[in-house]
């Protein structure tokens, strides 16, 4: 039990430091885990559309959409809090930080408005996230690469 505690905290607690070399190796596990759930979610829309059931199927897509869909989000921020720790800085004090979450407000909002632009705005919010976790993942932290934090 205690090491399933730990796993869990590893990955989705928002306490602690976390290096380059590690927040860099688990962005592109997050890259991979938003590709991965974009097919999987994208087979069920296809799935439904060709079974033609649209009672059933739409409301097991729309739970599996949220589910994966949380899951992604503290997967993230909690990688993104992590890493600012290790800039001895509160996330909600960081700019890189108030950039992402405002990114990613902006592009929920942006999916219920319907409009020509609508694309270009999420590919400019999802560009300035990108760009934001990149400059976190080479922005040095205050502690040594390898120092040991208790």
């Amino acid at each position: 039990m205690n090491s399933l505690k730990n796993f869990f905290g590893f990955f989705f607690g928002f306490k602690g430091r976390i290096g380059r070399l590690h927040y860099a190796l688990f962005l592109l596990v997050l890259a991979v885990s938003y590709l991965f759930a974009s097919m999987i979610l994208e087979l069920m829309n296809i799935g439904r559309v060709l079974y033609n059931n649209p009672t059933t199927r739409y409301t097991e897509y729309l739970v599996y959409l949220s589910a994966i869909f949380a899951l992604l989000i503290v997967l993230k921020y909690s990688l993104i809090i992590r890493r600012i720790h290790d800039f001895n800085e509160k996330a909600t004090g960081n700019k890189l930080f108030q950039a992402i979450l405002w990114a990613d407000i902006l592009s929920l909002f942006n999916l219920s408005i319907t409009y020509e632009m609508k694309h270009f705005v999420n590919l400019a919010m999802t560009v300035i996230s990108i760009s934001c976790l990149i400059i976190l993942a080479f922005k040095k932290g205050d502690i040594k690469e390898g120092a040991v934090v208790d």
